[in-house]
């Protein structure tokens, strides 16, 4: 039952990481996350390539999405060297 008791503080935890992670990858600049995702994916092709789980293979993708909707998610026309500060 502690288990459940802590869930609520997990989720807050969790999602407030998720917002800050978000907020930094908002800020590196477009060629810089390009990189990223390209690495990203090549290293989850590679793990599909060599058959590991499926499991592990979709791990390997998270940061690609991650990265994706950062820029996707980023605010049009403002400034995201601000977006850290607030």
């Amino acid at each position: 039952m502690a288990l459940v008791g802590a869930m609520p503080e997990a989720l807050r935890a969790t999602r407030a990481g998720a917002r800050s992670s978000m907020s930094m990858l908002q800020v590196l600049p477009d060629p810089t996350l390009r990189w990223l995702i390209a690495g990203s994916a090549g290293m989850a092709a590679g793990l599909f390539a060599a058959g590991a789980p499926r499991v592990i293979t979709t791990l390997g993708m998270a940061p690609v999405v991650a990265m994706g909707a950062a820029i996707a998610l980023r605010p049009a026309g403002r400034d995201v060297t601000n977006l850290v500060d607030g």
